[in-house]
């Protein structure tokens, strides 16, 4: 859902005006193709004022505009890292033990795919470390893949080793 801010970036951006934008942007094509457009050009002016959902859309369509996925992957992917993202407590990841017992921990699921997908493609550096009960990247990447395969998004699994390298560069080039 974009809000105000988003609307107006996306006007100044495409030289729309904002009623035309909000119109064109309730249909998921066209803001589809919206996207994708502004994200050929540079997108940091006025980036700071715009949603986390629709920074995190425009960086992902802006890393894989060269490549062979389909607006509704990169959707997906945008969509999951613009909700899993801002729930993780990074000090956590970095510095405290997880208790629970990560072998048993939940059939792999889609949710819990998301999750993983999420630290593996923002946390990577952080998972280097060895932790006493923390799983190893091998351990939440199997669980991820089987997750997705578990779910309607098996596009997601062929592609998983690929999206969590697109969404590092992402990280390093455009978040950092």
């Amino acid at each position: 859902m974009l809000n105000l801010s988003d609307i107006e970036y996306i006007s100044k951006k495409t030289k729309l005006s904002e009623e035309k934008v909000y119109i064109l942007t309730e249909d998921p094509k066209d803001f589809n193709l919206i996207i994708n457009e502004l994200a050929k050009d540079n997108l940091e002016e006025g980036i700071l004022t715009i949603s986390f959902e629709l920074f995190t859309k425009l960086h992902i369509y802006k890393i894989t505009l060269d490549s062979k996925y389909d607006f509704n992957e990169k959707n997906y992917v945008s969509e999951t890292i613009s909700n899993i993202y801002p729930k993780l407590d990074k000090r956590k990841i970095e510095n405290v033990d997880i208790q629970d017992s990560w072998e048993t921990l939940y059939e792999p699921n889609e949710d819990l795919a998301k999750y993983y997908f999420t630290l593996l493609s923002l946390f990577d550096k952080s998972l280097d470390r060895r932790r006493r009960q923390f799983p190893s990247k091998n351990f939440l990447y199997k669980k991820a893949l089987d997750g997705f395969h578990n779910s309607e998004h098996n596009e997601i699994a062929n592609h998983l080793n690929n999206w969590i390298i697109l969404v590092k560069r992402m990280k390093e080039e455009y978040w950092n």
